[in-house]
């Protein structure tokens, strides 16, 4: 495949996931401004989903997967990503339950604020969960294309 072609590929797929987070966070960025305090984390989900989402369906666009040694460091590393995406969550649930979503938007009304943070909590636990399933599959898939690579299967 030419190497442009996968250039080109991967910036739109990555301008794909980031335009799904700009649409689907738009809502919140509307309501509560620069006041939210989990945006990064939100990104991070978003771009974990999209990323494993790639590695597990089009693992053909991704060049460096070819390669033996890129296989077995992403089987090591996923772990660690996996500990990273769970904290991160926990640290959202933390907020929750100590200070409370609802200190979030304090000028809203009690109506739309109840809204928001529903739609907080479920987006949150959406991109959350699967980020960390993507994670978990990431490991069994790569493990199978290494498989592959040493038997010589297609």
């Amino acid at each position: 495949m030419n190497i442009y072609r996968l250039i080109r590929i991967n910036l739109f797929w990555y301008a794909m996931v980031v335009l799904v987070y700009l649409i689907v966070y738009l809502p919140i960025y509307n309501s509560l401004g620069c006041n939210y305090p989990f945006y990064l984390s939100s990104f991070i989900f978003v771009l974990f989903t999209g990323i494993t989402t790639k590695l597990l369906f089009f693992d053909n666009y991704f060049p460096v997967i070819k390669y033996l040694y890129v296989k077995v460091g992403v089987v090591f590393l996923t772990p660690f990503v996996l500990l990273f995406l769970v904290d991160i969550y926990f640290e959202f649930i933390l907020f929750g339950d100590n200070v409370g979503y609802q200190s979030l938007g304090n000028e809203l009304s009690p109506l739309e604020q109840i809204g928001l943070m529903k739609y907080i909590k479920y987006l949150t636990l959406f991109f959350a969960v699967s980020s960390m399933i993507g994670s978990l599959l990431i490991p069994i898939k790569m493990i199978r294309l290494i498989y592959r690579q040493l038997n010589q299967i297609r």
